[in-house]
Order: C-alpha cells, then sequence, then structure tokens
C-alpha cells in the first residue's frame, strides 16, 4: 500500500512538471544521436536539415560565433549569399559569404532565418578525416540549452524560455 502512495504522488508531481513546462511555453527537449569524426578526434558529427534539404554532416563547435555552410551546401539548401565579409577562423582571416537559411534543423530543434556564412572547409574536413558540410555555431546553440551525453552518443537541446 505504501509503495502504491509514492506512485501515485510521484505521478501527481510529473504531471505538475509537465503542466508548468507548458504554461511557461517551453517545448520538449529534442534530442540527436551523433557520432564522433575518430577516437582520436573527438569532434561530433550531427546530421543537419537546411530548408527541408539534407541531412548535412555538420560539426558541432561551441566556439564558432556563427554556423558556417560549405558552397556546395549552401547551393543544394538553395542558399544564396547577400554579400561578402571578412571572418576569423583557427588559421586566420578567411573569406565569407554571408546569407539567411530559412529553416535550421536539428532534429525537432528547429531555427527559423537563421544567419550564416558560407565558406570552404576542405582544409578542416582533410584534418578531421571526414567530409564536412558545415559547422553547427553559437548562433544556432544560444537558443537551447546543450546537454552532451558522450555514452549514450546524443545531443540534447531543450530550448530556453523566451526564445
Amino acid at each position: 500500500m505504501n509503495r502504491s502512495w509514492i506512485f501515485i504522488a510521484l505521478m501527481v508531481v510529473a504531471g505538475v512538471a509537465v503542466v508548468i513546462s507548458v504554461l511557461a511555453g517551453c517545448r520538449p527537449a529534442q534530442e540527436v544521436h551523433f557520432a564522433l569524426a575518430a577516437p582520436s578526434k573527438p569532434l561530433l558529427l550531427i546530421t543537419v536539415n537546411l530548408n527541408g534539404q539534407g541531412p548535412f554532416r555538420f560539426i558541432l563547435d561551441t566556439g564558432a560565433s556563427m554556423t558556417i555552410l560549405t558552397p556546395e551546401v549552401a547551393h543544394r539548401a538553395g542558399v544564396s549569399a547577400t554579400k561578402s565579409a571578412e571572418g576569423h577562423g583557427a588559421g586566420g582571416k578567411i573569406a565569407v559569404a554571408l546569407a539567411t537559411v530559412a529553416s535550421f534543423a536539428v532534429g525537432g530543434a528547429v531555427q527559423k532565418n537563421l544567419d550564416v556564412a558560407i565558406t570552404d572547409l576542405a582544409s578542416l574536413s582533410a584534418v578531421t578525416g571526414t567530409a564536412l558540410d558545415g559547422i553547427i555555431g553559437y548562433n544556432f546553440l544560444k537558443h537551447y540549452v546543450v546537454t552532451i551525453h558522450y555514452r549514450n552518443k546524443t545531443l540534447r537541446l531543450r530550448e530556453q524560455p523566451g526564445n
């Protein structure tokens, strides 16, 4: 009998938590699986869809201020550059084109009208040993509480309240 009451109490608490999340406008966390580039190169490879096209292979880079696409992926997803600029990467200054992606999706986590940079990532692909289509940067990640579970190889994105 005691266990029944504990179970009921837990169910009530769980139900209250769901109601509070709904009232606060929070969406359920989105969880996606990732692969590692290599055991010696623990870069997270994540599947992304752009404007309903994909899947594309991106890496997660919390140090990148902006999300980056290769020119090939931008073309396939129908993303056109609006202007040129100079970016800064680990190797120094780089020429980039700037654009806006109508829809950028990592699993069910979707951002509309996301600003992106377009530049060649061939040297990064060579270093990682895998063909890369882009980099998920801060301007996407800032909308979420991000949890990485390495053992399960899952990335969880929970939308920040107010986004």
